[in-house]
């Protein structure tokens, strides 16, 4: 008499392999539009991991005593890649903004007074994705003015003007001293101004009307505002954008950096210098009260460099961040944010109570030998991921950030579970070692070079737990191997 064999596929509910494909497991910070598929989607897939419980309120409540106080704000999220950075903006974005979706799974871990006063706010939020940006010379400043602008014309609401209207100007001047009254005689008949005395009025009056100049001259030029230089002074222009949010109803500006370091990254250490010096004029500047508040949170990646010593140009980025931005506060994405949203997103069981007696009777056989692998969480980190290995969710948290953006731990957890262990029994722990392959593909990695530091992690991993793993194959009357 046969007995059936109840699988991983079908105690949990895991999509169908051809599924995995179409599934979002990068989110990328961007605006989507209220009440979407899109939205109800990201809220949904959202872990509210112990971190985030504790670091939301507390952001919340930051924001609310810098917003009546007329000030600035800047907070690094930092973490290792997908530890959920990008995902927790998009959040913290759609609150922001009274997103009821985002409220009514979020409400609850919040004071309720706190929408009150962001509906009285009316933020802002400006979403920015540092790696869709266009041209490698583009500076943070221009960057920071164009999303402002996606963020107003989103809004119905009129565009701020950025261009570098004292230096058009000069350049006005200059022209007519090298070819005379002729320049003014051409710009009355384009009607662009009635003469030098004209000029000078509009050179000495309102922003608007010596923007408004500005274009003209460049429309007249046949010059493209988008390639014409910006306003270089930056902090006054912070101040100016400030006061032109505030006059189109708004009470805040919120900055919404993403992928700030991999685009610092390709810049030279001068250009590095400078953009991380225009980051921290958002919150240290010497231009007075702003018209409204301004708050800027950058998602900054974990440093690979306490795995891989030896990438030290990504350590000096590090250096020079932690040296010149001292009035930003941090929050951290522990490690153990993957094993949460393993638990939350990925196993999601058919029958829980089925799973939790085969998760307990696990725990119970490897409780004098896990907490030795994973120190005092062990038995829990096991009741949160299997049946995946803690080891290997430990692995992946290490190299995650060596594999190309779209193999994320969560798209490989799918993998492993749906294509490479399908008929694995509920019972049985994944294989950590045999997951080597489908976890680093050869098309999935970038360079040799990296292939070696995944090797050399995995053999870390195997100095460090053989002899525990030896006595727990021993305890299940087994030999065990790395492979």
């Amino acid at each position: 008499m046969s007995t059936t064999v109840t699988t991983i596929t079908q105690a949990y509910d895991l999509p169908a392999p051809a599924d995995i494909r179409a599934m979002n497991f990068v989110v990328k910070l961007r605006e989507a539009e209220e009440g979407s598929d899109e939205v109800r989607r990201l809220v949904h897939d959202y872990v509210v991991t112990p971190v985030v419980e504790r670091e939301l309120p507390k952001i919340l409540e930051d924001m609310r005593q810098v917003y009546h106080r007329c000030e600035e704000y800047g907070r690094f999220l930092h973490g290792s890649f997908g530890s959920g950075k990008s995902h927790l903006m998009t959040m913290l974005g759609l609150l922001l903004e009274n997103s009821a979706p985002a409220w009514d799974k979020f409400g609850k871990y919040f004071p309720t007074d706190h929408r009150e006063w962001l509906q009285e706010a009316n933020m802002l939020v400006v979403r920015t994705h540092m790696l869709s940006v266009r041209g490698k010379s583009t500076g943070l400043d221009r960057v920071l003015y164009e999303s402002a602008n996606e963020a107003l014309k989103k809004r119905g609401k009129l565009l701020f003007e950025f261009l570098n209207v004292e230096g058009i100007l000069e350049e006005v001047r200059r022209e007519a001293q090298e070819y005379g009254d002729v320049v003014w005689k051409r710009l009355e008949l384009a009607q662009i101004v009635g003469g030098r005395e004209d000029f000078e009025q509009i050179a000495k009056g309102s922003a608007r009307g010596r923007e408004t100049f500005a274009r003209a001259w460049l429309e007249y030029k046949g010059r493209n505002p988008d390639e014409a230089g910006i306003d270089p002074r930056w902090s006054e222009g912070l101040k100016r954008l400030a006061e032109h949010v505030r006059s189109q109803g708004f009470g805040g500006i919120v900055l919404m950096i993403d992928e700030f370091l991999l685009w610092l990254a390709e810049k030279s250490a001068a250009e590095f210098a400078a953009e991380i010096n225009n980051l921290n004029i958002i919150v240290d500047h010497t231009t007075g009260q702003r018209a409204l508040p301004i708050f800027v949170f950058v998602a900054r990646q974990r440093n690979i460099t306490e795995f891989f010593p030896d990438l030290r140009d990504e350590s000096k980025i590090h250096e020079h961040l932690d040296h010149h931005s001292k009035r930003f506060e941090q929050t951290r994405l522990q490690d153990v944010e993957l094993r949460h949203i393993v638990k939350g997103r990925v196993l999601r069981p058919r029958d829980p109570a089925v799973v939790q007696a085969v998760v307990d009777s696990l725990a119970e056989l490897h409780q004098s030998t896990l907490p030795v692998l994973m120190g005092e969480a062990g038995i829990d980190y096991l009741r949160d991921v299997y049946p995946f290995h803690p080891a290997l969710i430990e692995m992946l948290v290490d190299v995650t950030s060596l594999m190309q953006r779209e193999r994320s731990a969560l798209r490989l957890l799918y993998e492993l579970l749906v294509l490479h262990y399908p008929a694995l029994p509920l019972g049985e722990f994944l294989p950590v070692g045999s997951a080597f392959k489908a976890v680093f593909p050869e098309a999935g990695v970038e360079a040799s070079k990296k292939v070696e530091l995944m090797k050399e992690i995995h053999q870390q991993y195997y100095t460090r737990l053989a002899p525990a793993m030896v006595r727990l194959a021993e305890e299940q009357g087994a030999e065990w191997s790395a492979e």
